[in-house]
């Protein structure tokens, strides 16, 4: 019998170039959420308060803040790099037209810092928008890290030859390791001696194993 080579997959714990960045992320991830969710709040606070004619906007940017917030936490990958890029522009959005309303006026709406919704909605847009660019630039950093890693994790796996043994071989004891699968979210297992590759049920195998 011809010796096995490994799988197509790529075992997440050989993606170790973005592991270190990964932990940093979900951390920014958290805090964007908080933040999309505190101007979520302050506006929908002002829309239930009743704000004339700009009720109508500060309804859209609670639900904005809502829905930006869940998809920060919610999404992987690119969608999460795309979510994070909107909700950047979304509350860069929000701080400008209070500035503007602070300042020149907008559409004719003038603000006063005296009003007491005003303070604490600069310093939350200001930080939110601070945070967010963060947020976006080490997702691109992951992206990218994980993008460029993968073709060298798949050519090293390719490369190596395994030497089943004759358990292996009459299928009777493997000795099992446990790696996520990033794209399809589960889990898989690879036998160290003959590499086969068998999938791990979503309540299954713990990390590792024999059999």
């Amino acid at each position: 019998m011809k010796p096995e080579r490994a799988g197509s997959r790529v075992p997440g714990s050989a993606a170790g170039a973005g592991h270190s960045v990964l932990r940093s992320v979900i951390v920014w991830q958290v805090l964007s959420a908080l933040l999309l969710l505190t101007m979520g709040g302050i506006h929908l606070y002002l829309a239930l308060k009743g704000a004339g004619s700009l009720g109508k906007p500060f309804w859209v940017n609670a639900v904005g803040g809502l829905v930006l917030a869940i998809a920060m936490l919610v999404l992987r990958g690119r969608l999460l790099l795309l979510a994070s890029v909107l909700s950047t522009l979304f509350m860069a959005g929000t701080l400008l037209a209070l500035v503007l309303a602070l300042t020149v006026g907008l559409f004719g709406i003038h603000e006063v810092l005296s009003y007491r919704p005003v303070p604490p909605t600069l310093v939350v847009e200001s930080i939110g928008t601070i945070v967010l660019a963060v947020t976006t630039a080490l997702l691109y950093q992951t992206n990218r890290l994980t993008k460029n890693a993968a073709p060298r994790i798949v050519s090293a796996m390719a490369e190596r030859v395994y030497k089943p043994r004759l358990t292996c071989r009459l299928h009777l004891w493997h000795r099992w390791r446990t790696y996520r699968d990033h794209e399809g979210g589960g889990q898989f297992q690879q036998c160290l001696d003959c590499g086969k590759i068998r999938d791990v049920p979503a309540l299954g195998v713990g990390p590792g194993g024999m059999g």
